[in-house]
Order: C-alpha cells, then structure tokens, then sequence
C-alpha cells in the first residue's frame, strides 16, 4: 500500500511538470478588418521556455511576410521566475475576402486559428499618389501559349524606397523579360512617373489560371512642415538648404494590381503531335557558296533558320532534313536564340553540309513545319519548296596519278601505314628479254610489301596507336603553323595522300595524349558538319577502288578556317568525352 501512494504521487508530480512544460502558445492580431493595401500584425506569444521557432509557412497562402521580429521577457512573481517569449510578424494579404490565419506549431502547441476580413480597395487612383495596373495581351490563350503579363507602377513622388515581389500562378511558368521601361504621365491634371514591367508566362495545362498581382511596398515620403522664420534661415539659405535634402520619415504602402484570370485553351483537335502556338512564323534557307555550286565530291553548306514571334527558342522543335539518293548530308547542332526584347521573338539556325556521290539531276525533298497562328485562330505549315539541282562530275585533277598497281584499300578512315610506295617500272618485251632479274626484284618487292601489311593489322588489331610518317623536314615537333603550310601546299597541288599525313600529323601536335587514329575521327573531334564533309570526300578519294579525283583548292577553302580556330582554342583534355572511333578489341 506504501508503494502504492509513493508511485501515484510520482505520477501526479511528473503530470503536472509536463503541463507546465507544455504552456501556452498563443495567436493576436491589431484588427481583423483591412483593405487589400493595407498591412496587419500579427502576435505569437509562448509563456514557457519552449524552444525551437513557431512554423509560420500556413501563412503563405493567403499572406505575405513583410517584416518579422522576437523578443523575450522574463519576470519574477512571489519569487518564481517566469519567461515568454513573443515573435511579430507584418502581414500583407495577398487577395481580398475571407481570409483565416491558420494554427501555427511552435512544438507540441498550437496557436488558435484567427479569421480576417480583407476588402478590396476603392477605385480612386486618380487620387492615389501610388497605385498599379496590371495586364495581359491575351485572356484565352492556348496550352503552351506565350502570353505577355505587363504591370505599369504609378508615382506621384520619387519614392525613397520601393521593393516588388514576382507574380504567382499554379499551372504556368512565369518568367520576367527585359529591362523596366520609365515614362511619364498626366492623370486628372497629376503628374506621374510610370514604371513598366514584363512577364513571360506559357500555361502548361488547360482551364482556368488565376495571375496574383505582385505586391509593391514603398514609402510615401511625408510631407515637410512649413519652416518658420528663425535664425538659421540666413544660414541655410548660404548652404542651399542643405537640410531639406535630409532623409525624412515617410508612410509604408503596399499596393497590389486586380488579378488576372486567364482561360485557358486545349489544343485543338487534329492540330498534329508538333504543337507550335506562334504569331507568325517563317522558315528561310541560305547556300554558301551563293549561288551553289553541285560538284560530285564537294561540299555545300545550306543554313536553314526558323524565325518565329510569340515563342521562345525552347519551343522551336527541330527540323528533318530527309534523305537523298546520291547526296551524303552532314548536320550540325542547331544553335537555338531568343532576341532581346518583351516581345517573344525566337530564332533557329541549323547548318548543313551536303556532298553529291554521283552526278546528274537530283532533287532536295521539301522542308514542311506545320504550326499553328494564334492571330487568326487557324493551322498553316512554313515551306521551303523543293528544288531541283544539277551535279557535275568532279574537276580533273592537277597533276594526273602515275600508273600503279592497284591493291585492295583498308577499312575507311584508317590512318595509312609507313609504308614507302616505289613507282612501278613499265615492263615492255625488250626489257623483259634483257635480263631475268626483274621477275625476282618483284616478286622481293611484294613479299615486303605483304609484310608491312601484315604488320600493321597486327597493330590495328591490338588497339595501339599507328605511328605517323616521320620525315627529315617534318617531326612531332614541328608546330602548328609550320604543318598548315604543308597541308595548303597538298591541298592546293590534289594531292590527297600528303593532305591526309599532313593533317594527321597536325592532328598528333594538336591532342598529342589522344590524337584521332584517322580522317573521319578528326573530323567527329572538329564538330563541324562542313570540315566533316571535306574530310569526308577526301578519305573517299584516297580508298576509293577507281581514280577519283579531288579538288583540294576548295577543302583549303573550308579546311584552312577550320585549322585556325582549333589552334586559337585550348586543347581537349586527355580524357577526350568524344567515344573511341576504333575501340581495341
């Protein structure tokens, strides 16, 4: 029975620790009644050593935390020692009605939940030295449509503050654009300095979205009273009044716009998967060179750009250039722009190379970019029509080849061994009948031959590097400049083997840790669609089991751009990104 008592009065003492541990927290407010510009303060009070900081994030979402503070007290009543402690906080309501101040959570306890009447503001700008106006060009746009969001901030007086939060819509991105644009107005014989801001908000569902204005806060400089003849008026008039000059107290204002609510149309049916809601849009081509020139084996460059308003460059889909029988096409990265201004005005450019195979009559397809005219309210496609091109076959070369033996190439794009080629004597029958030592030298020759072969696909096959040709005049050494002079002096003369050594032991100065292993692999290392295609061309005209000739002088014309801005930029670093175009196996 002892036992008993001694636990009860354990129990009842550690009850009453816990009550008053746990406290009260509690919530006030100055009033319960304001209009939308106006601001309220709100009172957290915590009679306990309660810790921690009370969660105020219910508040956002009808109220904006303009200012906070915290303060702790601590009294001692008939010797006992209490503390409280007490957060404040200036609220500004984020739209008219019926609002609640929610129960906030300091811990275990909890505030009690507070209603609040917001009424909207008097429509009497006329007199207001600060109000604001907000817009859209456009109250039923699209999905995906861009939609212009302006406000316009009107100043009676140059205020010594002013401070704007952003625009807040569920469903939309909203994105500020430009610069703020400043003018000046009369208003009912008022003077104004008007502030102008644009948004860029794109809905991304359909129905209705509601735009909740900004809120500007400032301060309306108070007005200084009427000075009084004393006698420091001489002396302020000597220093130009220097005192009117000063900082004076002012009154806090917060305005808001009237929300816009927008809504939001589906896409309509049977306006194809590429949604494209646009003002205007176009599609346009450019040759280079202009005109174009269709020679079998040589470059043209084509750019093809989409100019569109009411858009931005995110929302330019790419274009398919298509295939065509007897041209190998080569495309860059297109380069996305979004030009300056209010006005969503986007750009896309892709570059491509085209190299004909063979010549004749040969047909570039079409280019068709279905988009939909937000203006009229109507689907249309951008073309760029067909056309129809003719192919020459390529120039003969400068100094025609040296008969010689024809031998079975390499794969394509493999860097060619050390091999030295001998030129082939002719065999007429007196000199086959002069001497029986030429069948013999031959037939050294090949075995040679055959086994350099082998010696290099053995190399091949193990995954190491080739070494490239090392001549008295040239080396690894040489630099950069020193080897263009002797990949334009190959280019120029058609030659297309000293153009590749040459440009592969460029390739070895330039990336000497991972030098590409071969023409193709330079050219994915450039990036760049038109070098590709001359490189292109010119390993064809290398390995290609017929003579085909090459016109060097127009790969300088492309290659020798190419070469100076690779050796004006740093060079790649040795865990090159670009994937091994011949893996070791």
């Amino acid at each position: 029975m002892k036992r008993t008592l001694q636990l009860l009065i354990i129990f009842i003492a550690s009850l009453n620790c816990a009550v008053a541990a746990t406290g009260t927290f509690e919530a006030q407010v100055d009033r319960n009644r304001l209009s939308l510009n106006e601001t309220l303060t709100l009172q957290l009070t915590a009679d306990s050593d309660a810790s921690g900081e009370p969660d105020v994030t219910p508040l956002a979402a009808d109220f904006d935390l303009l200012n906070r503070g915290e303060s702790t007290m601590t009294s001692i009543i008939n010797g006992a020692m209490s503390h409280t402690r007490q957060w404040t906080l200036e609220l500004a309501p984020k739209r008219s009605g019926q609002l609640t101040i929610p129960p906030l959570a300091l811990g275990a306890m909890h505030s009690d939940s507070i209603a609040i009447t917001v009424t909207e503001t008097a429509d009497d700008s006329a007199d207001k030295p600060v109000f604001m106006e907000a817009s859209t060009d456009t109250l039923t746009p699209y999905v995906q449509q861009v939609v212009d969001y302006e406000v316009r901030m009107y100043f009676q007086d140059q205020p010594p503050r002013a401070s704007l939060t952003e625009p807040t819509v569920d469903g939309a991105t909203v994105e500020r654009v430009g610069e703020d644009r400043s003018e000046e107005t009369f208003i009912n014989g008022r003077r104004y300095a008007v502030i102008e801001r644009h948004y860029r908000l794109i809905p991304q569902r359909s129905g209705q979205l509601l735009i909740q204005s900004p809120r500007l806060d400032t301060v309306i400089p108070a007005p200084r009273a009427a000075r009084q003849r004393d006698p420091f008026a001489d002396f302020d008039q000597a220093f130009g009044n220097f005192l009117q000059n000063l900082p004076s107290s002012g009154r806090r204002v917060i305005e808001r716009a009237a929300d816009v609510t927008l809504t939001v149309r589906a896409q309509p049916t049977g306006s194809g998967i590429n949604w494209l809601p646009a003002t205007s849009l176009q599609l346009s081509d450019e040759w280079t060179p202009s005109p174009p020139l269709f020679r079998v084996g040589e470059p043209v460059t084509r750019t093809v750009t989409i100019t569109a308003t009411g858009v931005t460059a995110a929302q330019l889909p790419d274009l398919s250039m298509g295939t065509v029988d007897g041209i190998q096409i080569y495309a860059d990265q297109p380069q996305p722009e979004n030009l300056p201004g209010t006005t969503a005005t986007a750009l896309k450019s892709m570059k491509i190379a085209l190299v004909p195979t063979r010549a004749g009559t040969l047909t570039l397809p079409e280019i068709r970019l279905p988009w939909w005219n937000t203006v009229s309210d109507t689907p249309q496609v951008a073309v760029i029509p067909a056309r129809m091109i003719e192919v020459t076959g390529a120039p003969a070369p400068v100094n025609p080849p040296a008969p010689s033996v024809a031998v079975a190439p390499p794969e394509v794009a493999a860097p060619v061994p050390n091999v030295v080629e001998k030129p082939v004597v002719a065999v007429t029958p007196e000199a086959k009948s002069s001497g029986g030592w030429w069948p013999w030298l031959a037939l050294v020759f090949g075995l040679l031959w055959l086994g350099t072969l082998a010696w290099w696909w053995r190399e091949r096959r193990s995954g190491r590097t080739l070494n490239l040709p090392q001549t008295e005049t040239t080396s690894r050494q040489r630099s950069l400049h020193q080897i263009n002079k002797r990949i334009e002096a190959a280019c120029l003369a058609a030659d297309a083997r000293a153009a590749q050594t040459a440009l592969l032991e460029w390739a070895l100065a330039r990336w000497p840790q991972q030098p590409p292993r071969g023409l193709v692999e330079l050219g994915l290392r450039w990036n760049d669609a038109e070098s590709t295609a001359v490189l292109a061309a010119l390993d064809r005209a290398i390995y290609a089991p017929a003579e085909m000739a090459w016109n060097g002088a127009a790969a300088w014309a492309v290659l020798s751009a190419q070469l100076q801005h690779s050796e004006a930029n740093p060079a790649r670093a040795v865990n090159d990104p670009l994937p091994p175009l011949y893996p070791p196996h």
